[in-house]
């Protein structure tokens, strides 16, 4: 496999030596789409998260009362 040079002397004129040249815009707006999503996705899962720990707190702390009202 040979990428073509035959001498490193004239390095400014062979241009871009990567793939994909021109793709760096549209990669950087797909990679800031996809962590936008992710913060929304991952913000949805913690509301929820968090609803069902006071939900169950409010279960806990309504059991701990009631017991504590049998006590008297």
């Amino acid at each position: 496999m040979s990428t073509g040079v035959e001498s490193f002397a004239e390095l400014d004129t062979l241009g871009p030596i990567y793939p994909m040249v021109g793709a760096e815009v549209v990669l950087i707006l797909i990679g800031i789409a996809i962590w936008i999503i992710w913060h929304i996705w991952q913000t949805a899962i913690e509301r929820s998260e968090h609803k069902r720990d006071i939900e169950l707190a409010k279960k806990w702390h309504s059991v701990r009362i009631k017991e504590a009202s049998k006590g008297d």
